[in-house]
């Protein structure tokens, strides 16, 4: 993960999905680092910032995973993979 690095936020119930841009990585005496992200401006974003953990974010995304915020490689590699599947 470096700043600038895009994440999925893939929402829930209550808060609608978006990306996300990593603003900076800072030390933290709890956690190890603390990545602060913000919301990439779109005509329906909330103006939303998060902090996060590192083991908050995925590497790995199948669609079905526990972890609310997807690193962007993987999230457009499956939403590819579906893609072909449905629409070869």
């Amino acid at each position: 993960m470096r700043v600038n690095d895009k994440i999925y936020y893939t929402g829930d119930m209550a808060n609608c999905s978006g990306w996300f841009v990593i603003t900076s990585i800072e030390d933290c005496k709890w956690y190890g680092k603390k990545i602060n992200v913000e919301e990439i401006k779109t005509d329906y974003s909330q103006d939303r910032k998060f902090d996060l953990t590192p083991n908050s974010i995925s590497n790995l995304w199948n669609g079905k995973s526990i972890y609310r915020f997807i690193m962007e490689k993987p999230y457009k590699e499956y939403q590819k993979s579906l893609y072909s599947k449905y629409y070869s």
